[in-house]
C-alpha cells in the first residue's frame, strides 16, 4: 500500500531557520501594485544549502534561485530529517525539466533514496509531480522498476496517487503492469482502493493489460477491493465487462457482494453485483452471508436491496447468528430491525450459543426505549 508524503515540507534542521535567503533588499512593488517576489540569494544569514532547499520546496520552483544556491557552494546532495534530497523534493513538486537538469548536472545523484527507500523517481510519484519532470529523471537514468521499502514501484505509487498523465508516461515508457508490492497488490490494484479513483484510470490500466483477475496474497482481486472502496458503478461495470469474477476469492469467502454489502456507502455498487450474478448468499469460512454483513456494516439501503433480490433472512453463521442477531447487536441503526422483521426473520432461532435476537438486543443499551426494540420485543413472544 502506498505511504504518502507525510511531510513535504524539509527539515533540514541543522542549516534551516527563520532567517531569509534575501539579502538586505527588501521586495519592490511593481507599477501595478503588485508586489514582486525577492530573489532567494544565499546571505551570512542563510547557508548556501538552505537556500538551495527554500527554492526547491516551493511549487513555482525559480531556476535563478536554484542556480545562485548551487553557485554559492549549496550541498546538492544534503537530505532531509526523511532523508530527501532537494532533487527528490523539486521533483515531487513538479520542478520544470530544465530545474532536474540543473540539479543533476551540478551532481545530484537521481540513484539516491531515502528512508523508506523511495527513489527520486518513486518520491516524485507520491508528490505532485508531472510527465516533464518524470521525462527529465527517466533521460537522466532514474530507474522505472526500482523499488521502495515496501515493494513498490514508481507505477504502483502513481497508481494510487491518481495522476492519470503521469500512469501513461509510466506506462508509455514500459512499466511493468504486473508489478507487485509486498502485499502482492498490482498497479489495477492500487488505482481501484482510491475510492476518488477516475474511469480513465482503470481503463487506461487495463486496455495496457492489466490483469483483472490476478490474486493478492489474500486470494483478492482488483474487482473485491473496488467492491469495498469505489464510489463508481463505471469502474464496476468495467472490471465485469474486462472478464473480473463477481464470485472471486473463493479462498476466505469474502466475494465482491460481500465487500460492498459491509463497507461500500452505494447501494448501486451492490446492485450492479448481484445483476452480474454475484451469489446473494454466498457464504464466508464462518457461514457468514452478504446480508449479515450488511446488518453488521450499518448499512440498512443494502439490507433493503438484498432482502427485495431474496436474501436469506435466517442463514446463521458460527460468529453471532442470523441477519437479525447481528442487527441487535448495533445501535446506530436499529431500523434495520424492522426492516428484517417485516420481511419475515425469524426472531425465536437461537445460535451455537442458545441466543436470540431478543438476548443480544437486551445488552444493548442503546436499544432500550425505542421502537424497534418493543417490535422484536413483541415478534419474539
Amino acid at each position: 500500500m502506498s505511504r504518502s508524503l507525510a511531510s513535504m515540507a524539509l527539515l533540514f534542521t541543522t542549516v534551516l531557520s527563520s532567517t531569509s535567503c534575501t539579502g538586505p533588499q527588501e521586495s519592490s512593488s511593481d507599477m501595478d501594485g503588485s508586489v514582486s517576489k525577492p530573489e532567494l540569494s544565499p546571505t551570512n544569514a542563510r547557508p548556501p544549502t538552505a537556500c538551495l532547499v527554500a527554492a526547491c520546496e516551493t511549487l513555482d520552483i525559480s531556476l535563478t534561485d536554484v542556480q545562485a544556491a548551487l553557485d554559492a557552494g549549496a550541498d546538492v546532495d544534503a537530505r532531509d530529517e526523511s532523508g530527501r534530497t532537494p532533487l527528490m523534493i523539486a521533483a515531487a513538486n513538479g520542478a520544470a525539466p530544465e530545474v532536474i537538469r540543473l540539479l543533476v548536472e551540478a551532481g545530484a545523484d537521481v540513484q539516491n533514496r531515502d528512508e523508506d527507500d523511495n527513489t527520486v523517481l518513486i518520491v516524485a510519484c507520491l508528490g505532485n509531480t508531472t510527465p516533464a519532470t518524470l521525462q527529465a529523471l527517466l533521460d537522466a537514468g532514474a530507474s522505472l522498476e526500482a523499488r521502495n521499502l515496501y515493494e513498490e514501484t514508481a507505477l504502483l505509487v502513481a497508481a494510487t496517487n491518481r495522476n492519470l498523465a503521469v500512469v501513461e508516461l509510466l506506462i508509455t515508457s514500459g512499466a511493468d503492469l504486473g508489478a507487485r508490492d509486498e502485499f502482492g497488490w498490482t498497479p489495477l490494484m492500487h488505482a481501484v482502493s482510491n475510492s476518488t479513483c477516475s474511469i480513465q484510470m482503470v481503463d487506461r490500466l487495463i486496455d495496457a493489460g492489466s490483469e483483472v483477475t490476478a490474486e493478492d496474497e489474500d486470494g483478492k482481486t482488483a474487482i473485491v477491493i473496488a467492491a469495498a472502496r469505489t464510489r463508481s458503478i463505471e469502474i464496476i461495470t468495467r472490471l465485469i465487462d474486462a472478464g473480473a469474477d463477481v464470485n472471486a476469492n473463493r479462498r476466505n469467502g469474502k466475494t465482491p457482494l460481500m465487500e460492498s454489502s459491509m463497507y461500500n456507502r452505494r447501494p448501486e455498487i451492490t446492485k450492479a453485483l448481484l445483476d452480474a450474478g454475484a451469489h446473494i448468499d454466498y457464504v464466508d469460512l464462518l457461514g457468514t452471508t452478504p446480508l449479515m454483513r450488511a446488518a453488521k456494516g450499518n448499512q440498512p439501503e443494502v439490507v433493503r436491496l438484498l432482502i427485495e433480490a431474496g436474501a436469506d433472512l435466517n442463514a446463521m453463521d458460527v460468529l453471532v447468528g442470523t441477519p437479525l442477531m447481528y442487527a441487535s447487536i448495533r445501535d446506530d441503526e436499529p431500523t434495520v430491525i424492522t426492516m428484517l422483521l417485516e420481511a419475515g426473520a425469524d426472531p425465536k432461532l437461537k445460535n451455537d450459543l442458545g441466543r436470540t435476537a431478543l438476548h443480544h438486543a437486551r445488552e444493548n443499551e442503546h436499544l432500550q426505549g425505542t421502537t424497534e426494540f418493543e417490535h422484536l420485543r413483541t415478534a419474539a413472544n
